[in-house]
């Protein structure tokens, strides 16, 4: 039913026009949560967000998911199958990475990775999901994997003849390590006793050094900053980061479209004055609404839904026009589904689709995404 919706509101879009204001996979979203933990057809969801104009998907690729055990005799006998050995003897399970990377090569997506959550066997905290890793090496390790299944000439694409060869170049380490209440706050994502950094920048060094000697041509990107990112991002060039990425990932969340050029802007500035102002922003996330759930409930499901479709029309339409000035080379709204009705959790409002107990709604936020798509591969947003 979705997909005859999009088609007779004229969402799946032709050809674009050869004439382009962007980079191939400029613009895209991040699916998660129910778009690909098995509530809705995982090849149906890739194939809409290839259908409303996106180019890129944003997927998170679990370390603990893959690597849930250190050794092979830690795994129990029923699930031994799962498993292959990798490099360094760890038993590893790809089945469900595979599955959401063969979806989008199927429908023509570029993924862009994010790849964190080590397993309890490796973190320094056994106990908090989002504990740094104890040995940035193993981290490191387990990047070269990925690269090796997913980058050029991959396992993964030998054992897939089938499918469309989309080779996986970019590679963000991990997700917003500060907080966004200010350059140095806790994050949920990063959970640790002591400054961020010390820890961070040893992970992003040891990653980055690891993906780059296996594929040399990628990009591994510092990943991603939040709140007051220009902020955070000077802290850790104080701390030795500068060489260790190619990209810099931000979350720049903010309830005014304006303000979302201003923190990319100043975050330039930072890498402009740290010798860095040649390389690209990456905008991994990007969404409205991302905070405050409660007033977005006040403001009731259809109000609600049309400021977002408001909000993401000029903040789009802002950063197209500022792309080379910004040096962006990636936009991801976040995110492809919600439910829009948590009391606490705005995110779950920021979805261009709406799940209704089994049903997929179309929310206005979709259709102004696939009118910016269209109009940004065609060259009619500079």
């Amino acid at each position: 039913m979705l997909v005859a919706a999009l088609a007779a509101w004229g969402l799946i879009p032709g050809v674009a026009a050869a004439q382009r204001s962007v980079p191939p996979g400029f613009l895209g979203v991040v699916a998660d949560r129910a778009a690909v933990d098995g509530t809705v057809p995982l090849e149906t969801q890739m194939r809409l967000i290839r259908g409303v104009g996106a180019e890129t998907v944003g997927l998170t690729f679990p370390w603990l998911e893959a690597q849930p055990y250190r050794s092979p005799d830690e795994v129990p006998p029923g699930e031994a199958g799962r498993f292959v050995a990798a490099a360094d003897g760890v038993p590893t399970d790809w089945s469900a990475i595979d599955a959401r990377v063969a979806a989008a090569a199927r429908a023509g997506l570029r993924v862009h990775p994010v790849v964190i959550a080590a397993p309890p066997w490796a973190r320094r905290n056994p106990a908090a999901e989002f504990s740094p890793p104890a040995d940035p090496q193993r981290y490191a390790a387990f990047c070269a994997e990925l690269v090796r299944r997913y980058g050029p000439g991959g396992a993964f694409w030998a054992e897939r003849p089938d499918l469309p060869r989309r080779e996986i170049r970019a590679w963000q380490l991990w997700n917003e390590p500060v907080g966004g209440d200010g350059d140095a706050t806790p994050s949920v994502f990063w959970v640790d006793d002591d400054p961020f950094h010390v820890r961070f920048v040893p992970l992003m060094r040891a990653g980055h050094a690891a993906i780059k000697a296996v594929d040399p041509g990628a990009t591994v990107a510092l990943g991603a900053l939040v709140g007051q990112s220009w902020n955070t991002l000077q802290l850790l060039y104080d701390a030795g980061v500068r060489g260790t990425f190619d990209a810099v990932a931000l979350h720049p969340y903010t309830a005014r479209p304006e303000n979302v050029v201003r923190i990319v802007r100043l975050v330039r500035r930072t890498m402009a004055r740290n010798g860095d102002g040649a390389l690209p922003i990456q905008i991994t996330e990007l969404g409205w609404p991302a905070f405050d759930a409660p007033d977005v409930v006040r403001l009731g499901r259809r109000q609600a839904a049309r400021a977002q479709e408001a909000w993401l029309a000029e903040t789009f339409t802002r950063l197209a026009r500022a792309r080379r000035e910004l040096g962006l080379e990636l936009v991801l709204w976040y995110t492809w589904i919600g439910r829009d009705r948590s009391e606490r959790d705005a995110f779950d409002h920021s979805g261009l689709l709406r799940l209704d107990g089994g049903r997929l709604v179309a929310k206005p936020a979709l259709g102004a995404f696939t009118d910016v798509a269209r109009a940004i591969a065609r060259g009619r947003i500079r």
